[in-house]
């Protein structure tokens, strides 16, 4: 159960000095993002000077056992500021540098810690650590510096060489700033690569696809190895509109994903977060960088419902939001998720959730749905408290309340039963609180019916009753009504509304799970069903049915899969067992 907010904010044993103890035990214990997250709120209850330098000396040491490098050193640049000779912060500085590449600045810091720290082993260890690595950097200094220039002339100079010479020279850049920071400021080049790389993505006539790809590809990885650059970068490209639009730049999927770790990546830099490292953002950081990261939501909640965008793009923007938005999941802090239901964000979701790709108004595909269901349940349980769940309910009621109106013209019917079935595969309580009631059975079951010519309605209600045939009042209620109508619907000559028929009739069997006194149907019905699945599924028949329409039957032999009796059928069954392995290779998520 969610709880009260007004309970969770008031605990007066919140003081900086407690939650310094907590965050040493948890560092004690080697849980490292337990005790960040107990120094950082410590840090934002604002206590004195003396604590805040142990505070910030110790998120440090925790964030380098994170290996967040940049948080590490953030947090030392600050400790120093309050005390110029501290000698632990010093020492840390220089790790977290020393890990970062910056091996004359580390070599600097550590120094100044060991003439603080007379004939302290580990700074006598760090400090010819680090002349050993300044010698060997003075080495291959001159070979990178030369090896960079050489492939940024071959890159872009004269307007670059054409074709798999450019993607060469591309490629090599990459390979240089993966092998060391050194080589990735060297690209980096003062900032200038970016626009550069920027007119390669762009340039749609002169640049083939692998060529933005590749291009793209160095961005991320500039951008992912520094914070700093990242930050940069979005300034360079112009602002958060033509970052997030760098998705859209070229069309193949495989760029698509490439473009959204640059968009990532910036977002990271803003947050000083990393979800690959499981580096969770810092408050006062994202605090500072509101306003940027504010304008590259909106940007991106803008693009959900703009019918320039394609599928790939869609649905990329949905997954970025997701990883960012929700603070129980890793993302932004609590309440940003809350200005996304309070804004336009979740009506723009919602909205989403109601397309087709049969009757859209922009374009979305069968998969889109899924990412929609997922990113509205990790909202909703984003929300936490009462009051918020209620409000993103009322939202829902809202939009749902608006398709009513009109439900007597096709278009209508057929949104509102594709928000409930985005609902019910997603935040499942809501999609049952809306479906509750004797008005909308009676929608979806006059929209099932066999005298309905209009095969599309027929499918998605069909599809609806599956999915609501969750709890077994509900499917006792709806085999009551609804068993009929499917029951005709499967002699249906459409297979689409055939196959989704046959799914809702082995939901409806299996509906009382393993409890044999509330079976619905008898044991020769279930087995005829199960026959009628297999029907679709065996090999013999795999180009006889449409990959959707063979998942469908996968499902429905799932619920079957309860019988036990079914189920050594199953395992009995050699040929059906090769059609279910070779539908697992091809059918995608299911």
């Amino acid at each position: 159960m969610p709880q009260k907010e007004e309970n969770l904010l008031q605990n007066d044993d919140l003081t900086a000095e407690n939650l310094k103890n907590s965050g040493n035990e948890y560092f004690s214990l080697d849980k490292f993002s337990e005790s960040v997250d107990c120094y950082s709120q410590a840090l934002a209850l604002k206590p004195d000077n003396k604590l805040r330098l142990t505070l910030l000396k110790n998120r440090a040491m925790a964030r380098l056992k994170l290996e967040d490098f940049e948080g590490a050193e953030s947090d030392c640049d600050e400790a120093l500021k309050l005390s110029p000779n501290d000698a632990k912060a010093l020492y840390r500085r220089a790790l977290a540098r020393e890990k970062l590449d910056k091996i004359g600045s580390a070599f600097t810091d550590a120094k100044e810690a060991l003439r603080l720290l007379h004939n302290d082993r580990s700074l006598t260890e760090l400090c010819a650590r680090l002349v050993k690595a300044n010698s060997e950097r003075l080495k291959q200094t001159e070979s990178t510096e030369s090896k960079a220039k050489e492939m940024m002339k071959l890159a872009f100079e004269n307007g670059g060489k054409e074709g798999e010479m450019q993607i060469k020279a591309l490629n090599n850049l990459l390979v240089l700033c993966r092998d060391s920071a050194d080589g990735a400021n060297r690209v980096w080049n003062n900032r200038e690569i970016v626009t550069q790389l920027l007119s390669i993505i762009t340039n749609v006539e002169k640049n083939s696809d692998n060529e933005a790809l590749a291009a793209v590809r160095v961005l991320s990885e500039l951008t992912g190895k520094s914070r700093e650059r990242a930050i940069q970068t979005m300034e360079l490209l112009g602002g958060p509109q033509i970052l997030t639009r760098l998705i859209a730049a070229r069309k193949p999927l495989v760029f698509v994903e490439a473009a959204s770790t640059v968009i990532q990546h910036v977002f990271n830099g803003f947050a000083a977060m990393d979800r690959s490292k499981e580096i969770k953002p810092c408050a006062e950081t994202v605090e500072k960088n509101k306003l940027p990261i504010l304008r590259i939501i909106l940007e991106l909640e803008e693009m959900l419902t703009d019918p320039k965008f394609d599928i790939f793009v869609r649905e990329c923007v949905i997954d970025l939001l997701m990883k960012n938005l929700m603070h129980m999941d890793g993302g932004l802090p609590r309440g940003w998720s809350w200005r996304f239901i309070e804004g336009r964000g979740l009506y723009k979701m919602l909205h989403l959730a109601t397309q087709i790709p049969e009757l859209c108004d922009y374009p979305v595909s069968v998969e889109t749905r899924q990412h929609v269901a997922i990113f509205l349940t990790r909202l909703y349980d984003d929300m936490v408290f009462d009051q918020r769940r209620a409000l993103y309910s009322e939202v829902v009621k809202n939009v749902f309340d608006g398709l009513l109106i009109d439900i007597d013209q096709r278009i209508s019917k057929i949104k509102l039963v594709a928000l409930l079935i985005t609902l019910m595969q997603g935040p499942i309580d809501v999609g049952f609180n809306l479906l509750t009631n004797d008005k909308i059975t009676g929608i979806m079951l006059s929209m099932a019916d066999v005298e309905n010519v209009d095969n599309l309605q027929q499918s998605l209600a069909v599809e609806l009753i599956v999915l609501s045939v969750s709890k077994y009042e509900r499917a006792t209620a709806l085999i009551k009504h609804g068993l009929p109508v499917l029951k005709k619907l499967y002699r249906s000559e459409d297979q689409n509304v055939r196959v989704r028929a046959l799914v809702g009739l082995c939901k409806c069997a299996a509906s009382a799970g393993d409890d044999c006194s509330r079976q619905p149907m008898d044991d020769e019905s279930r087995t005829k069903l199960a026959m009628a699945c297999r029907k679709y599924l065996v090999v013999e028949n795999a180009n006889k049915y449409s990959v959707d329409v063979r998942r469908f039957a996968c499902e429905g032999l799932s619920y079957l899969s309860l019988d036990a009796e079914i189920k050594e059928q199953i395992v009995c069954d050699t040929e059906l067992l090769k059609s279910l392995v070779e539908l697992a290779k091809n059918a995608g998520a299911l």
